[in-house]
Protein backbone atom coordinates (compact mmCIF):
# COMPACT_ATOMS: atom_id res chain seq x y z
CA UNK A 1 0.00 0.00 0.00
CA UNK A 2 1.21 3.48 -1.12
CA UNK A 3 1.36 6.43 0.79
CA UNK A 4 -1.62 7.85 -1.60
CA UNK A 5 -3.74 4.61 -0.65
CA UNK A 6 -3.45 5.14 3.02
CA UNK A 7 -4.56 8.89 2.37
CA UNK A 8 -7.47 7.41 0.17
CA UNK A 9 -8.69 5.18 2.88
CA UNK A 10 -8.79 7.93 5.83
CA UNK A 11 -10.42 10.36 2.94
CA UNK A 12 -13.03 7.51 2.40
CA UNK A 13 -14.00 7.18 6.36
CA UNK A 14 -14.50 10.57 6.25
CA UNK A 15 -16.24 11.06 3.72
CA UNK A 16 -18.46 8.11 4.50
CA UNK A 17 -18.49 9.68 7.73
CA UNK A 18 -19.48 13.50 7.17
CA UNK A 19 -22.28 11.60 4.95
CA UNK A 20 -23.63 9.19 7.73
CA UNK A 21 -24.12 12.71 9.87
CA UNK A 22 -25.60 14.13 7.23
CA UNK A 23 -27.84 11.34 6.46
CA UNK A 24 -28.95 11.14 9.94
CA UNK A 25 -30.67 14.60 10.14
CA UNK A 26 -32.38 13.81 6.61
CA UNK A 27 -33.79 9.80 7.60
CA UNK A 28 -33.44 9.75 10.68
CA UNK A 29 -32.50 5.99 11.51
CA UNK A 30 -33.70 3.82 8.79
CA UNK A 31 -31.93 0.48 9.28
CA UNK A 32 -31.25 0.08 5.35
CA UNK A 33 -29.21 3.12 5.07
CA UNK A 34 -27.35 3.00 8.42
CA UNK A 35 -26.10 -0.75 8.20
CA UNK A 36 -24.54 0.29 4.49
CA UNK A 37 -22.99 3.59 5.95
CA UNK A 38 -22.02 1.15 8.70
CA UNK A 39 -20.39 -1.09 6.64
CA UNK A 40 -18.39 1.37 4.43
CA UNK A 41 -17.53 3.80 7.54
CA UNK A 42 -16.16 0.27 9.25
CA UNK A 43 -14.70 -1.39 6.14
CA UNK A 44 -12.48 1.82 5.17
CA UNK A 45 -10.03 1.73 8.53
CA UNK A 46 -9.82 -2.12 8.04
CA UNK A 47 -8.77 -2.04 4.76
CA UNK A 48 -5.74 0.88 5.99
CA UNK A 49 -5.22 -1.28 8.57
CA UNK A 50 -4.57 -4.65 6.55
CA UNK A 51 -2.69 -2.33 3.95
CA UNK A 52 -0.27 -0.84 6.29
CA UNK A 53 0.31 -4.15 8.23
CA UNK A 54 1.58 -5.35 4.88
CA UNK A 55 3.39 -2.19 4.45
CA UNK A 56 5.46 -2.51 7.47
CA UNK A 57 5.40 -6.62 7.22
CA UNK A 58 3.50 -7.74 9.73
CA UNK A 59 1.42 -11.03 8.95
CA UNK A 60 -2.18 -10.34 9.31
CA UNK A 61 -3.97 -14.03 8.55
CA UNK A 62 -6.90 -13.92 6.27
CA UNK A 63 -9.18 -15.70 9.12
CA UNK A 64 -8.66 -12.67 11.06
CA UNK A 65 -9.89 -10.11 8.89
CA UNK A 66 -13.71 -10.43 9.28
CA UNK A 67 -12.74 -9.94 12.86
CA UNK A 68 -10.99 -6.60 12.21
CA UNK A 69 -13.94 -5.63 10.07
CA UNK A 70 -16.30 -6.51 13.02
CA UNK A 71 -14.31 -5.06 15.75
CA UNK A 72 -12.41 -2.17 13.95
CA UNK A 73 -13.38 0.53 16.76
CA UNK A 74 -11.56 -1.58 18.89
CA UNK A 75 -8.49 -2.79 17.08
CA UNK A 76 -7.76 -0.11 14.83
CA UNK A 77 -6.39 2.38 17.97
CA UNK A 78 -4.51 -0.73 19.65
CA UNK A 79 -2.74 -1.67 16.51
CA UNK A 80 -1.56 2.21 15.53
CA UNK A 81 -0.62 2.54 19.61
CA UNK A 82 1.02 -0.66 19.15
CA UNK A 83 3.07 -0.58 15.97
CA UNK A 84 3.21 3.43 16.33
CA UNK A 85 4.11 4.02 19.93
CA UNK A 86 3.19 7.78 21.53
CA UNK A 87 3.04 8.78 18.37
CA UNK A 88 0.34 6.18 17.72
CA UNK A 89 -1.60 7.55 20.69
CA UNK A 90 -1.14 10.93 19.06
CA UNK A 91 -3.17 9.82 15.84
CA UNK A 92 -5.90 8.19 17.55
CA UNK A 93 -6.66 11.00 20.04
CA UNK A 94 -6.24 13.49 16.48
CA UNK A 95 -8.50 11.15 14.43
CA UNK A 96 -11.39 10.16 16.84
CA UNK A 97 -11.45 14.57 17.69
CA UNK A 98 -11.20 15.18 13.68
CA UNK A 99 -14.27 12.73 13.75
CA UNK A 100 -16.26 13.93 16.15
CA UNK A 101 -15.79 17.27 15.58
CA UNK A 102 -16.96 16.66 11.59
CA UNK A 103 -19.35 15.02 12.74
CA UNK A 104 -21.18 17.23 15.17
CA UNK A 105 -20.71 20.42 13.06
CA UNK A 106 -21.78 18.96 10.09
CA UNK A 107 -25.41 17.25 12.19
CA UNK A 108 -25.75 20.82 13.51
CA UNK A 109 -25.34 23.08 10.44
CA UNK A 110 -27.63 20.13 8.87
CA UNK A 111 -30.28 20.44 11.31
CA UNK A 112 -30.05 24.13 11.81
CA UNK A 113 -30.36 24.75 7.88
CA UNK A 114 -33.39 22.33 7.94
CA UNK A 115 -35.20 24.25 10.61
CA UNK A 116 -34.29 27.42 8.88
CA UNK A 117 -36.18 26.79 5.71
CA UNK A 118 -38.95 23.69 6.86
CA UNK A 119 -40.02 27.01 9.77
CA UNK A 120 -39.60 30.46 8.41
CA UNK A 121 -39.27 33.15 11.11
CA UNK A 122 -42.02 35.21 12.31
Amino acid sequence: MTKQDSRLWILIFYALSALWAVAGVFFGEIAGIFQLANLGIALAPTMWLIGDAKQKSYFVPHIVQPFILAFWSIVLPVYVIWTRRWRGARLVLLHVVATLLINGILSYATTTVLQRLVIPAG
